[in-house]
C-alpha cells in the first residue's frame, strides 16, 4: 500500500475505526488479499488496532459483511 492510501482513509472516513469508531490508523483489506481482493481504495478501510486484530484472530473473512455495513456508516458522516 502506498503512503496515498492514507490520505484516502483520513478524507473518505476520517480515520475512523469502521466497526467500533475509535482512531484508526491500521488499514484493512476488506476483502483479503489472499481470498482475490484488489489493492485499491475501494477495498481498504480503517480499523484501530484492537479491532485489527480481532478481525485477523477471527478470520477475516468472517467480517467481510460486518465491515462492510461499517463502513458505509461512517462514510456517510465524512460525505457530508
Amino acid at each position: 500500500m502506498g503512503k496515498g492510501i492514507y490520505e484516502y482513509l483520513e478524507k473518505t472516513y476520517g480515520n475512523t475505526c469502521v466497526l467500533c469508531y475509535a482512531d484508526a490508523n491500521h488499514p484493512h483489506h476488506i476483502v483479503p488479499k489472499s481470498a482475490g481482493g484488489a489493492d485499491n481504495p475501494d477495498n481498504i478501510v480503517p480499523l484501530c488496532g484492537d479491532c485489527h486484530s480481532d478481525v485477523h484472530n477471527r478470520g477475516a473473512r468472517n467480517c467481510v459483511d460486518d465491515i462492510r455495513k461499517g463502513a458505509e456508516l461512517v462514510r456517510a458522516v465524512y460525505e457530508n
